[in-house]
């Protein structure tokens, strides 16, 4: 069929492929930003006036969004998600401007605007991945292979570096900068934990353990291939060869919600063969601890008190977690309404110290103690409505919605890491958590006409998957 446009005829068809091919195009590049972020950020340092090199391709993307979308016809939909945000954002400058009327700290606006750009940056990917899956051709299974493709990168990294193969771990340290890195930091992780790209051990584990959220994501949609099944063994070698108690811990509670998201399916079948394998699992790994005597899973069979007694530093970083506890929260509770964050002011040295909780004396590694110290009360609203938005998609577990168990998984994952880690303010792992929530809050559902199989460099059938 033809239609009239300002230049003459056109076939309708010509300009549906073409439409469909800017989808496809996006689905890559979004993948393709998120590879460089994860893998480049912390080795290219060079950065320009509120950007980082590393941050530019998600922000170009969003850029020609915009430009694509005038004279668009259709509204966004905002949902709680974009609401929790942008309350953030504007409570922190309100806490910058009543510490600089009634506290005499000189925050600054443009410290205001350089925090907020960088704090926002997963968001971003958010609304790349929201815009996308409204245009033709957009393939967010696509984007979520980039990522388990991101992250088995990130684990080969680590693994070359724990294990030290071919002297790579002297040449990988130098490219991140790990000394540097870990002068900064209270507790930094033994050479021989995998780090790879991350600064930190158990920041390691974070990754890989919203990397599964993001192959949970992809398995539901599409069936599981070659390259799942050996990025999943992947990952579970890394993460173990990262000796994250955390990461241990939170494999098994993920394990638990998912027993319980197939009782809720009324699989009990199923939900008793998993639970076990799970129990199955846990023997074996205790049997492995006691037969090898690997000394920073001790206190998984001998309790905390083994902890107390440990003159290591491995061990007695479990100790001093619970002690940092207190000191966090009265440190906090000097700023209650503003938090640490802007009553600190730029200039003020409690502010680079408490920047990073790796690097505040104790480790604030607490997330709902470092909420509260960085941010206060309004810190807190965040915290309990991110996980409150991602727990909540439990009740969508029968329906065909595909993403809703991977957005609890990531509600669940946020729970359990943050208990004695900062991961709720940590740009990798909330990047994937962004683009999962995309998907989630966009209401995707299965379809049957859909390849069965993807390619991430192949132009399979492109066709629109949610609403």
């Amino acid at each position: 069929m033809m239609v009239m446009n300002r230049v003459g005829w056109t076939n309708r068809g010509t300009l549906a492929d073409r439409s469909g091919i800017r989808g496809l195009v996006l689905s890559h590049l979004i993948g393709l930003a998120i590879l460089l972020q994860f893998v480049l950020e912390r080795a290219v340092t060079f950065e320009l006036p509120y950007n980082r090199l590393v941050d530019i391709p998600i922000r170009l993307i969003i850029v020609w969004l915009m430009l694509d979308r005038i004279g668009r016809i259709g509204r966004v939909k905002v949902s709680g998600w974009d609401w929790l945000h942008l309350f953030f954002i504007s409570a922190y400058g309100f806490a910058s401007v009543y510490a600089d009327l009634f506290m005499s700290r000189d925050t600054g606006v443009l410290g205001y605007i350089s925090w907020s750009i960088q704090f926002i940056q997963p968001y971003f990917y958010f609304l790349a991945v929201r815009e996308g899956l409204n245009r033709r051709g957009f393939r967010i299974d696509i984007v979520l292979r980039w990522i388990i493709f991101t992250v088995a990168v990130c684990c080969a990294v680590a693994l070359l570096q724990a294990l030290d193969v071919a002297n790579m771990r002297y040449h990988i340290d130098e490219f991140y900068q790990q000394r540097k890195a870990e002068s900064q930091m209270e507790g930094p992780s033994a050479p021989w934990q995998a780090r790879g790209v991350a600064p930190h051990a158990n920041s390691m584990a974070m990754v890989i353990l919203f990397g599964i959220v993001a192959l949970v994501a992809y398995v539901n949609q599409r069936k599981l291939g070659v390259f799942e099944v050996l990025a999943g063994a992947l990952f579970m070698g890394t993460l173990f060869a990262t000796y994250s108690r955390t990461g241990i811990v939170t494999i098994g509670l993920m394990g638990g919600a998912f027993v319980m998201l197939l009782v809720l399916q009324q699989r009990y079948r199923a939900a008793f063969l998993v639970m076990f394998g799970l129990v199955g699992l846990l023997f074996a790994f205790m049997t492995a601890v006691f037969a090898f005597n690997i000394e920073r899973y001790q206190v998984f069979v001998k309790g905390v008190g083994v902890v107390k007694k440990e003159p290591s530093r491995g061990l007695y970083g479990v100790y001093a977690r619970q002690e940092s506890f207190n000191k966090a929260i009265e440190l906090g509770s000097k700023f209650p309404l503003t938090g640490v964050s802007p009553a600190s002011s730029l200039l003020n040295r409690q502010r680079v110290v408490t920047s990073s909780p790796y690097a505040f004396d104790g480790l604030v590694l607490n997330v709902f103690a470092y909420a509260f110290v960085q941010f206060g009360v309004y810190g807190l609203v965040y915290l309990f409505g991110t996980l409150g938005i991602c727990l909540g998609f439990i009740r969508y577990a029968r329906t065909k919605q595909v993403f809703s168990a991977s957005a609890f998984f990531a509600g669940v994952v946020i729970l359990a890491t943050g208990i004695t880690e900062n991961s709720l303010f940590t740009l990798a792992p909330m990047i994937i958590v962004n683009v999962v929530m995309a998907a989630a809050l966009s209401k995707v559902t299965q379809r049957d006409d859909l390849p069965a199989r993807s390619r991430i460099f192949g132009f399979a059938p492109a066709k629109p998957l949610g609403s």
